[in-house]
């Protein structure tokens, strides 16, 4: 189930090219019933039940705008695979999944921190992320000020359903203005040229030109690949035992979050090499192995928010849910700017 359509939404393009992946990889294994356009809240509850009544082994409902309708109908169903793209949400027989997408952000930082000349760098917060971009804005910043301790973040929030070329211009344009030379710029939602090229690509980091804010380089990009999730999830069902078929037909809570980052496969951020030089590449591909491994942490301590209160002491990481939830702004975010 598809909040939209590929053709309107960057969000169901990613996740509809996975879903034609999984057909491919799996061929006449499995049949795929799709639905595009439910929509949000409670009304997501009638065409969900609908994909219901074809009985299938899962059902994907993959934007956190079907969560009411996926959790009411979870509960309906106990016994039946139902799986929401969404955070990690503490109820009975929801079973959710997403990316940690504030590790992607992270290694961003750490690219823009690294090349930055200004010292002051941008985030472009957006709607394709379908959650408050606040973990993802604090992570670049971390990130940023690892390799860059004199690096500062300017923030432009643009978390609103639908925006145009015209807006992410005028976006870069404020960063400029502000005296950002490097930007992380989250893809307008409708972008067929670029989708047709990078299909996985949701955000660039761009140089931008000092007044206009025109993008004058790539410098590198994050991507997501949802088929990585879909394929082993299906593929699992077929043969383990502990598959999620097992786990909902077994009657146990299955309250269980499937979070997935850089270490799956799920995200990746690439630079690029003919601008960035090879000791800047080298750097990057360091810090995605330390994160890949678990030997850094986006988020450890000491952290302390845009007042200087601490967050988070000396050693100590944050989990999952303490990322998810958070509303501070770390110390190296020295503006935040709302798109209206």
């Amino acid at each position: 189930a598809f909040e939209a359509t590929p053709e309107t939404s960057l969000w169901t393009y990613t996740h509809d090219v996975a879903r034609r992946r999984l057909e491919r990889t799996m061929g006449d294994k499995i049949t795929v019933i799709t639905k595009y356009s439910v929509p949000s809240g409670e009304n997501a509850y009638g065409p969900l039940r609908d994909l219901m009544d074809e009985e299938p082994d899962i059902l994907f409902a993959t934007s956190p705008s079907m969560s009411a309708g996926a959790l009411r109908l979870s509960l309906e169903f106990p016994d039946r695979a139902i799986l929401n793209c969404d955070r990690a949400q503490p109820k009975k027989n929801m079973i959710t999944y997403f990316g940690k997408f504030y590790e992607a952000s992270f290694l961003c930082g750490v690219m823009a921190g690294s090349m930055t000349r200004t010292g002051k760098i941008g985030f472009m917060s957006a709607a394709i992320f379908q959650q408050d971009a606040t973990s993802d804005v604090n992570a670049f910043a971390v990130g940023a000020q690892l390799v860059n301790p004199t690096a500062h973040v300017v923030n432009i929030d643009m978390y609103r359903s639908a925006t145009t070329e015209q807006d992410h211009a005028e976006a870069r344009y404020l960063l400029a203005q502000k005296g950002v030379d490097i930007a992380l710029c989250m893809h307008q939602m409708n972008t067929p040229q670029v989708r047709k090229g990078f299909p996985g690509v949701y955000a660039q980091l761009y140089l931008l030109q000092t007044h206009s804010g025109c993008p004058s380089e790539s410098i590198g990009a994050a991507a997501i690949d949802w088929s990585v999730l879909y394929n082993q999830m299906v593929g699992d069902s077929f043969k383990t035992k502990n598959s999620i078929l097992d786990i909902s037909r077994s009657g146990m809570d299955s309250a269980i979050h499937f979070g997935w980052g850089l270490n799956t496969g799920l995200l990746d951020v690439l630079g690029v090499d003919s601008f960035m030089g090879h000791n800047a590449i080298r750097l990057l591909n360091i810090f995605k192995d330390l994160v890949q491994t678990g030997k850094v942490h986006p988020f450890e301590g000491p952290l302390y928010d845009v007042n200087r209160n601490m967050i988070l002491e000396k050693y100590g990481t944050l989990n999952l849910l303490e990322i998810q939830n958070m509303t501070w702004l770390h110390e190296a975010v020295i503006e935040r700017i709302q798109m209206t």
